[in-house]
């Protein structure tokens, strides 16, 4: 929990920094450093959470319950953006600046995790039975091909949300509230686009097929949302959405597939340990 208040602190200081302020190079020096502390718990809380998820589904509970935590995670960046962008111009008309947005989540966060703390019960849901080295795990093809598809996701998703503000102001006069209504195109295709996906990984044997499909979505996005200069057209609105409709395909295919691909070679190799141990017992 220590972490998480960490983290929700972070973000409440996060609008302390004022880029309008007359030195820009400390303020912009402050964001940074607390943005990229703030990543570094984003990939603390995605590791704990497949951990766990990984936990629950050895133990034979829900299988699919990958997919129905991406759609939790979804909600959120469906939610996020028009919610953040409301708030930034409620801080406008009262003279308050982008601090607003960042107050609120923040302090919501840290009363959220202080309940959490105290309500949700916690349970070993697994043994250690021994150690696997990193350089163990990637001697399996299956799990460095998962771990490569993984870090495309995280680009491309990092690269979405730094660059498409950016890019909708040359393009569009729009308002912070529509900018968020913009992003949420893609919060809501991967909600939708994972209970499809989760169907779908049961029915096909491999799963780096699914995600192929979301590369091969991901990429038609990125060729269509500028566009790239190869394709005679001008940058439009509607570009950007079906875009960002192809993101979320994309993202919540490969997601849903390295996630049940990863499983299934674990399973796989958990069984041939088992097999080994048996074979060397007297």
């Amino acid at each position: 929990m220590a972490d998480d208040i960490v983290y929700e602190r972070q973000t409440t200081v996060d609008g302390i920094g004022d880029r309008n302020a007359e030195h820009r190079c400390i303020s912009d020096t402050w964001i940074g450093v607390i943005n990229g502390v703030e990543d570094q718990h984003i990939i603390k809380f995605q590791t704990k959470k497949l951990a766990q998820s990984m936990s629950v589904i050895v133990r034979g509970v829900n299988h699919r319950i990958r997919a129905k935590i991406q759609v939790y995670y979804s909600m959120g960046l469906i939610i996020g953006p028009p919610l953040a962008g409301f708030l930034y111009q409620l801080g406008e008309i009262y003279g308050v600046g982008f601090c607003v947005p960042f107050y609120v989540f923040g302090i919501i966060a840290i009363f959220s995790s202080v309940i959490m703390h105290f309500t949700v019960k916690t349970e070993q849901l697994y043994v250690n039975t021994g150690n696997v080295t990193f350089f163990q795990l990637l001697s399996n093809v299956g799990i460095v091909i998962n771990v490569l598809i993984t870090i495309n996701s995280g680009a491309l998703i990092g690269f979405n949300t730094t660059t498409l503000e950016l890019h909708l102001e040359d393009i569009a006069s729009l308002s912070p509230s529509m900018v968020g209504l913009v992003f949420l195109t893609s919060g809501i295709s991967l909600v939708v686009f994972n209970h499809i996906w989760e169907h779908l990984a049961e029915k096909i044997s491999n799963k780096f097929v699914i995600s192929l499909i979301g590369c091969f979505s991901a990429l038609i996005c990125l060729t269509i949302i500028g566009p790239i200069p190869m394709i005679k057209i001008k940058p439009q609105l509607y570009l950007v959405i079906i875009a960002q409709v192809l993101l979320g395909l994309g993202i919540s295919a490969i997601l849903v597939g390295t996630f049940a691909q990863g499983s299934r070679e674990n399973i796989q190799y958990d069984l041939q340990w088992i097999s080994v141990n048996i074979a060397n017992t007297p």
